[in-house]
């Protein structure tokens, strides 16, 4: 019976691991969108409606600035 839970346990540990990586995998893409985007230059916040990609915001109105980070 201990060996079945030991089993067990280490098939939910490996589903554990693989859960946490692909997440890790999701969060990474998630990073590429974001409802605003901050000018790095001026300051000057863009907002969306969606999340949308830094090569959206750019230009920045009010600098034509090109660098952007996420709000």
């Amino acid at each position: 019976m201990a060996d079945q839970v030991d089993s067990l346990g280490a098939v939910l540990k490996r589903i554990r691991d693989d859960a946490q990586e692909a997440l890790s995998l999701v969060a990474t893409r998630a990073e590429l969108r974001a409802l605003g985007w901050r000018c790095v230059g001026c300051g000057n916040v863009k907002h969306f409606t969606r999340p949308a990609l830094k090569e959206i915001a750019a230009p920045c109105p009010k600098c034509r600035g090109a660098e952007f980070v996420p709000q």
